[in-house]
């Protein structure tokens, strides 16, 4: 083979050895925005921060077709972390006229940092455990923030299409 063969064959080869690489590099190793994964049965545990709401067990419920859902929510647009306790201090209401249960989610930039357990209809959510990990990507500062407000059927405990985001302002604190 001539010199300029063999040198064709070695380029080749780096570039082929270069393309695997970068293949390898974007399959397992890139960072991507992935859409954030909702369950679609409710978590079986029922949020132990919630409390019940006097007055609110005996309300009629929103009136709803056969087969179908809606929720009344109610909460403050601000909210604040405590990074020494690792809490979210939050006020937020599944009122009893609700005829699903919720599970709210912080998310600040698009990523969940506190999810909560089930919440009943007639029951409120002041305080609510950061996710692991979370009090590491925070900083002390203010966020523009959601919660994404998830609602599930009380009997079969499957998604319903009920939801809602509310945007929220969050203050972190050391």
């Amino acid at each position: 083979m001539s010199r300029r063969t063999k040198s064709i064959i070695v380029i080749l080869l780096i570039v082929i050895i270069l393309c695997i690489c970068m293949t390898v590099w974007a399959v397992f190793f890139r960072e991507t925005d992935r859409p954030v994964l909702i369950p679609d049965h409710a978590p079986e545990e029922i949020e132990k921060n919630a409390e019940p709401i006097s007055g609110e067990s005996d309300v009629s419920k929103i009136d709803t077709p056969e087969g179908g859902g809606a929720i009344g929510i109610q909460y403050a647009d601000e909210a604040f972390i405590d990074l020494s306790d690792n809490t979210v201090y939050l006020q937020y209401i599944n009122p009893g006229k609700s005829t699903q249960n919720t599970v709210i989610c912080l998310e600040i930039q698009g990523e969940i940092i506190a999810r909560s357990g089930l919440i009943l209809p007639g029951h409120k959510l002041k305080v609510l455990p950061l996710i692991d990990g979370a009090s590491k990507r925070l900083n002390p500062g203010g966020y523009k923030a959601q919660f994404r407000i998830l609602s599930y059927n009380p009997k079969s405990g499957e998604k319903s299409m009920i939801d809602a985001v509310a945007d929220v302002y969050i203050t972190v604190k050391e």
